[in-house]
């Protein structure tokens, strides 16, 4: 049993992009906190950031994001399995490369758009028809600070996390009559595989690019993932059920200026 603050006894999340750092880190801690995991990701993925969530509580799924059946699938699938979804994180997402405008190849900004705008519209498409029918439920879409202001070299992610946020605040604003929560959250540079690729991906030194990035930090530090694990298991519990409609920034102030 858990305490009460935050409990997941009983309850069942789903998550896209799980074999990712972020999600990962967020299954583990709501399955310690007594969720029920649906864990997605694409073919081939390895899932082990899962950690040791017992078997009788953990669902793992293959799926495309991009493409409807394949969506209405891995729903199907997690309420088949454990009866209802409770919280959906929904973080599938791709970085793309670095580069300007002018630069940028045309079939890189349509895949980032395919998988970061069209895997979260249909997220929401084939999970809120299932939170309205049960009167409940929390979707967290995945934005980041680049949906909330522009950064060189990245107009393909920063592009689709703009979108993120106004599908959230549609989403949010059709379903809060029936129950429904639906809320963004906008990481801020976070020490993981995908922010560590962007140094690899201009071809500079990792611990010259992260101490840059921590400069530009008022509160001196990269985020991690339990920094937003903990924030999506808030977000998705009783003790937030006003919160709805919008995307917050985990960011150490980044932009709070």
């Amino acid at each position: 049993m858990t305490d009460d603050f935050c409990s997941y006894d009983g309850k069942t999340v789903l998550l896209t992009g799980a074999g990712g750092f972020l999600a990962a880190a967020t299954a583990r801690l709501l399955a310690a906190r007594g969720a029920n995991v649906a864990a997605v990701d694409r073919p081939g993925v390895p899932l082990d950031g899962l950690g040791d969530i017992p078997a009788d509580r953990l669902l793992e799924l293959e799926a495309d994001v991009t493409d409807p059946a394949s969506v209405q699938a891995y729903v199907e699938a997690t309420v088949q399995r454990f009866g209802r979804i409770d919280l959906f994180f929904n973080a599938a997402g791709i970085a793309g490369p670095v580069l300007p405008i002018g630069d940028y190849p045309v079939e890189d900004f349509v895949q980032i758009m395919n998988v970061n705008v069209v895997g979260v519209f249909l997220g929401l498409k084939y999970v809120l028809p299932v939170m309205r029918e049960q009167r409940g439920g929390v979707v967290v879409n995945a934005c980041s600070v680049a949906g909330l202001r522009g950064s060189k070299g990245i107009s393909g992610y920063s592009a689709s996390k703009h979108a993120v946020l106004g599908l959230t605040k549609v989403a949010a604003s059709e379903s809060a009559g029936d129950g429904v929560r639906v809320v963004g959250i906008a990481p801020g540079p976070i020490d993981s595989p995908m922010f560590n690729g962007h140094a690899s991906e201009q071809t500079v030194d990792l611990e010259a690019f992260q101490a840059a990035t921590i400069a530009a930090i008022p509160q001196g530090r990269l985020g991690t993932g339990e920094d937003i694990a903990n924030f999506v298991c808030f977000l998705g519990s009783e003790q937030a059920s006003y919160i709805n409609g919008v995307v917050v920034a985990i960011d150490g102030a980044l932009t709070a200026g």
